[in-house]
């Protein structure tokens, strides 16, 4: 498994129980796509004036293009996928 890092922006009005809620949602499709999840980081406020939140995870190579697919259907603002070094 390799290691990749996801970032998620919300809109900035965000209340701690959507966080919650797309925290929950996160885990649930990397756990479909057989990865693990490591501790959610709330980043707080962006340059953006939404909210940024970290899930460093682990995932299969194939894996990681189809969770970029399947989160281009969510209701992200915007979202970042990378794979660490």
């Amino acid at each position: 498994m390799r290691q990749y890092e996801l970032t998620v922006a919300l809109p900035a009005k965000t209340t701690p129980a959507k966080k919650k809620s797309t925290s929950e949602k996160v885990d649930r499709l990397i756990a479909t796509f057989g990865g693990k999840v490591g501790k959610m980081e709330d980043w707080g406020e962006n340059i953006k004036g939404g909210v940024s939140l970290h899930f460093p995870l682990e995932l299969e190579a194939k894996s990681a293009n189809q969770l970029s697919s399947k989160l281009r259907g969510e209701e992200f603002e915007r979202f970042l996928l990378i794979r660490k070094e």
